[in-house]
């Protein structure tokens, strides 16, 4: 009876557990960010709508050693089965990494749905802003990133998405390339190909690309506008030095690996050695970011980029580096999709050149606010 009395008890403690830990004011150790807003304790008209579920669903958020049981659970996955349902893994010549499969799968997966429509309504508005910008004697370009198992060959086939090899970047590329837009329209896909062969373009541990991926991209953007001027040999992306970094735990995408210990691959910044010492001064003009030069610079025209979180790396690193972009306009003007609304309504009177900027994973986001960033 004893026996039993004691198995008893530890049942009950293991699933009290949770709940002691939290009265103790220990149950969010290791906490998780998971990108997401957690639930709330629910309203009483929640819990009337839908009784015990909504509460049921605050505290599947809510209970103590939660966090701890997850990154506990992801731990065994990844050190005995080298698998994690919330992370996706790959092999490459620099070793083992992983980044989210939410962003790197699912949002592709949705971009495959993609009607004939739907694109249509890019090209639409795409041609639109090349109409607007032409007129006001501003050349324009545009490019979409690319998704990094698009580029790193070594992931090829690793997601679940229906055509790896003819997805939704060629397919809009096959459409830009038979459109007016062609001359607008930059191949950064081939630039990162090419680079990568050089130098990993893409974070490990991040979807994003990397200092070096960003600069690759957004210089062959310059050189293309510099060539539409009779220019060549504007930006060199070659001659930009390296450094190696470790990144922190709460780096980029790290913040949410949900394991206890992941070996950490070394990361790679650029700097342009001409800009090394010099500081880049920012400064906030009616909702626009820009960079002002002293200096005399190649191009006498400034230029205005439209982007979201593939774009900043190209202007100004958090890394502290500088891959000197900004250093050949007298004035670079950064605004995030978020605002941009009315844009090109109102841009600055010296700018010469706008490049706009989405992620792949994101076309309908594109198609919707550059039909909020053109004038009816």
């Amino acid at each position: 009876m004893n026996h039993k009395l004691r198995i008893l008890a530890i049942m009950l403690l293991f699933i009290l557990s949770p709940s002691i830990a939290a009265a103790a004011g220990f149950g969010r150790m290791w906490p998780i960010n998971e990108n997401r807003t957690q639930k709330a304790f629910p309203s009483s008209a929640e819990i009337k709508c839908s009784g015990f579920s909504a509460i049921r669903e605050w505290y599947d958020d809510r209970f103590g050693l939660r966090d701890v049981l997850i990154r506990l659970q992801h731990q065994m996955d990844y050190s005995l089965f080298g698998y994690n349902k919330t992370l996706f893994f790959a092999e490459s010549n620099e070793g083992e990494y992983l980044f989210y499969r939410s962003v790197v799968a699912n949002e592709q997966i949705q971009n495959e749905a993609m009607t004939k429509e739907d694109q249509q309504a890019i090209l639409t508005r795409l041609t639109e802003v090349k109409e607007l910008l032409e007129q006001q004697d501003i050349c324009f370009r545009f490019i979409i990133p690319p998704q990094k198992n698009g580029v790193l060959t070594e992931e090829a086939g690793q997601l679940p998405v229906s055509r790896p090899e003819k997805n939704m970047y060629y397919v809009m590329q096959e459409a830009y390339m038979k459109s007016p837009l062609r001359e607008n329209y930059v191949n950064v896909m081939d630039i990162l190909k090419e680079k990568n062969q050089v130098h990993p373009v893409f974070y490990h541990t991040d979807f994003h690309w990397n200092d070096w991926g960003a600069a690759c991209a957004f210089g062959g953007v310059v050189n293309s506008y510099a060539a539409s001027l009779g220019m060549s040999g504007v930006y060199d992306v070659d001659r930009l030095e390296f450094r190696a970094f470790v990144p922190a735990p709460d780096y980029a995408q790290l913040s949410n690996l949900s394991v206890f210990k992941y070996d950490i691959p070394t990361e790679y910044t650029v700097h342009d050695p001409g800009m090394a010492e010099r500081a880049i001064t920012i400064s906030d003009a009616g909702g626009f970011l820009y960079w002002e030069n002293q200096d005399k610079t190649p191009f006498s025209r400034s230029a205005l980029f439209i982007g979201d979180s593939y774009t900043p790396p190209a202007l100004f690193s958090f890394n502290e580096t500088s891959s000197g972009l900004t250093g050949l306009f007298p004035r670079v003007y950064f605004c995030h999709w978020d605002n941009a609304e009315d844009v090109l309504s109102r841009i600055p009177p010296d700018v010469g050149l706008v490049v706009v900027e989405s992620i792949e994973s994101n076309y309908f986001l594109f198609a919707e606010k550059l039909g909020r960033l053109c004038p009816p």
